[in-house]
Formats: C-alpha cells, sequence, structure tokens
C-alpha cells in the first residue's frame, strides 16, 4: 500500500527489482541450474484502499531493463507479441551474482493518480 502526504499521489511506473542471492542456484537471481529466470507475464491493478472501488488495471507502454538474454527483451512484456512474451537474464555472458532491474511504464498517467492511499494487487 502506498500513502500519499495530502491529496493524488501520482505514480510514474513500476520497478522490479531482481535480485542475486547465494542460496539461489548459481547464486541466482533465478532458479535455473545456471541461476537464470524467464518472467512471462506482469499486471498491475490499482483502487483506492479502504474501499470498495473496482481494481483498474494498469496497461503498460514501455518497459526497460539494465539487462536482457537475446531474444527475450524485457519489452516483450508489454509488446504482447504471441510466442516472445518472456523477459530474462543469460548469466553465462558474464561473471558472478547479477541483479536485474525492469521498469515499466504506463501508458496513461492520469490512470495512476490515486487518492492519499492506495492499494496494488
Amino acid at each position: 500500500m502506498c500513502r500519499g502526504a495530502s491529496g493524488p499521489c501520482p505514480i510514474t511506473g513500476l520497478r522490479l527489482e531482481v535480485l542475486s542471492d547465494a542460496s539461489l542456484p548459481n547464486g541466482g537471481p533465478g532458479r535455473d541450474p545456471e541461476g537464470n529466470f524467464f518472467l512471462s507475464d506482469v499486471e498491475l491493478e490499482v483502487r483506492p484502499a479502504g474501499g470498495n472501488a473496482v481494481a483498474q488495471k494498469i496497461v503498460f507502454k514501455e518497459a526497460l531493463a539494465d539487462e536482457s538474454q537475446s531474444g527475450y527483451d524485457v519489452s516483450n512484456l508489454v509488446k504482447k507479441v504471441p510466442g516472445t512474451t518472456a523477459w530474462a537474464i543469460d548469466k553465462s555472458t558474464g561473471s558472478g551474482m547479477r541483479s536485474a532491474r525492469p521498469c515499466f511504464c504506463p501508458k496513461s498517467l492520469s490512470a495512476l493518480t490515486v487518492g492519499p492511499s492506495c492499494q496494488f494487487a
């Protein structure tokens, strides 16, 4: 839940942090034996907290990431092109543990202006 100090709090994007961890295979960040992962979809719904309002689905126009595996760019999650809807990183192209930080930008910022508190689903 987010809470604005007073009045609407605009939300300009969604950022995920995919973190490496020594407890994961090959240091992660994924559970694949090499530590890789595939993310097949991202969805966001928002609604005012404490009310009975229907959750509003947020549509993303753009996605950027500091790392993507060849053929599995993070923008695939926004384009929704059949057969290319996953995002992945490939640890074999570098060394050591890695983290990745994709950011998803909504089509409409006005859709993300919510009251003093909101709830994410």
